[in-house]
């Protein structure tokens, strides 16, 4: 069993995970890329038209790199779209890349724990619109 994942500075442990496909919104997304921040749970939320490396690389150096800085470690799941030679752009930047534990969600709690509280608001705000 893995042990809990924790941070003691800001940036130096983050979760990254992609949310969807949703139906196509008016500019053309249907992913969300989340990054959630272990110690001080800030987290980061931009969409995308897809789920392609290129696309995920160049929102991660744009949201992240470029905004606040690099982390030491972006933990992620197993999916496909995560495992790409871009990537490896990611580790040039002295950010190591670790996988979560497939099957086992706490390795990637707190990016969970934020999907699911967008999909409630998600569905409670829907819920107020087809209700009326």
């Amino acid at each position: 069993m893995e042990k809990h994942v924790t941070a003691e500075r800001p940036f130096q442990q983050t979760n990254l995970d992609l949310m969807g496909p949703f139906t196509i919104s008016l500019h053309g997304n249907k992913y969300i890329l989340g990054l959630v921040d272990i110690n001080s749970k800030y987290a980061i939320m931009e969409s995308l038209q897809t789920a392609k490396g290129e696309e995920i690389l160049e929102k991660i150096e744009s949201c992240l790199f470029y905004k606040h800085r690099s982390p030491e470690v972006i933990r992620r799941d197993n999916a496909a779209y995560f495992r790409g030679e871009l990537f490896r752009t990611i580790e040039e930047r002295c950010t190591k890349i670790d996988f979560g534990t497939a099957y086992w969600l706490e390795s990637l709690a707190s990016i969970e724990r934020l999907f699911r509280t967008v999909q409630a608001t998600k569905a409670k705000l829907l819920e107020g619109v087809y209700s009326n």
